[in-house]
């Protein structure tokens, strides 16, 4: 089967474009909603597994709910399938893989590589992948297993509500923030699994952008 695109319809599209950008980010990221602890409390949104997995509807609107917010939850999802993480991805597009592998378990480490393994309470706040100069724009995280007592649960911050709150009242960080590149470096080792084996796989990481863009 052959198509034919008229030359107006390529051009509006055409993704060099500022004023294609311009008009990308109108259509689909103009509901983006900024908030604070009891907003989200109040209003963040939650999904039936199974029927994100099923139905397109229940599909479009966990998407948009996460357009929205930046945040979404999935409940009532399998507990004894590891694989649902790359399910899930599936059923939304494309996995983006990196060095730690397309997923991964969080989990404490005896030799620990990441701070995300070594800590036995909170992470403080903070944004993934800055050593990689385009890192994956969604991430999911799946608990699998509870924490036996106390602690266990994920703490999320709106990165653009600080962002605005930060051009209010630290101006002159902000600027710095905003406009001067920044070398992140990331250098360390993830234990792959590789035809039932684990292999040892070293990294040295660097990118360098805005710290706020």
């Amino acid at each position: 089967m052959v198509f034919s695109y008229p030359a107006s319809w390529l051009k509006s599209r055409n993704l060099s474009s500022s004023t294609v950008k311009s008009h990308r980010k109108n259509v689909y990221l103009s509901h983006g909603k900024l908030w604070n602890k009891k907003e989200i409390e109040q209003r963040l949104q939650k999904f039936d597994h199974s029927k994100v997995m099923n139905d397109d509807k229940a599909l479009h609107d966990f998407l948009y709910a996460v357009c929205c917010d930046g945040i979404a939850v999935l409940k009532n999802g399998p507990i004894k399938d590891k694989e649902t993480v790359t399910k899930i991805g599936d059923r939304i597009g494309l996995i983006h893989q990196t060095h730690f592998g397309k997923t991964f378990e969080v989990t404490t480490k005896v030799e620990a590589s990441n701070m995300a393994y070594a800590h036995g309470g909170e992470l403080p706040y903070h944004t993934d992948f800055p050593s990689l100069s385009q890192p994956p724009e969604l991430q999911m995280l799946y608990m699998f297993q509870k924490a036996p007592n106390n602690g266990g649960l994920s703490m999320f911050v709106d990165g653009f509500y600080i962002a605005e709150l930060m051009r209010e009242k630290y101006s002159d960080a902000f600027k710095i923030l905003s406009e001067t590149p920044i070398e992140f470096i990331e250098e360390g080792y993830d234990i792959h699994e590789r035809d039932g084996k684990n292999f040892k796989f070293i990294f040295d990481m660097a990118s360098k952008h805005r710290t706020i863009k």
